[in-house]
């Protein structure tokens, strides 16, 4: 069983107390955390910081049937990016300043 939501993976309510240790807290947990060990997220994380977010477009080619939709999709990649490290600030350079940049329209 999913305890989170595919649109904002990092969505996840966390107890207090007696219910910290409760099996669906922990299986939330552990399915959120081998998202981010995927070696798929994790090849895309390791290309932005190799290369500099400066040099790199965040974009997404989602909105096939059964995908989410291109705006749900693109704010998974964020949220998945933020989680393993990057800042906000390179997250906005890659998804508005770069692209306005390279269509010239800065």
């Amino acid at each position: 069983m999913r305890r989170f939501r595919d649109d904002r993976p990092a969505d996840i309510c966390f107890a207090r107390g007696t219910f910290n240790a409760h099996p669906y807290v922990m299986g939330a947990m552990q399915v959120f955390l081998e998202r981010l060990r995927s070696p798929q997220i994790r090849a895309l994380y390791d290309g932005i910081k190799a290369v500099g977010a400066a040099r790199c477009i965040m974009s997404s080619d989602a909105g096939q049937w059964l995908n989410p939709i291109p705006v749900q999709q693109l704010a998974i990649y964020m949220q998945d990016m933020l989680n393993l490290g990057l800042s906000p600030r390179e997250i906005r350079t890659m998804t508005a300043e770069n692209p306005a940049r390279a269509l010239g329209i800065d």
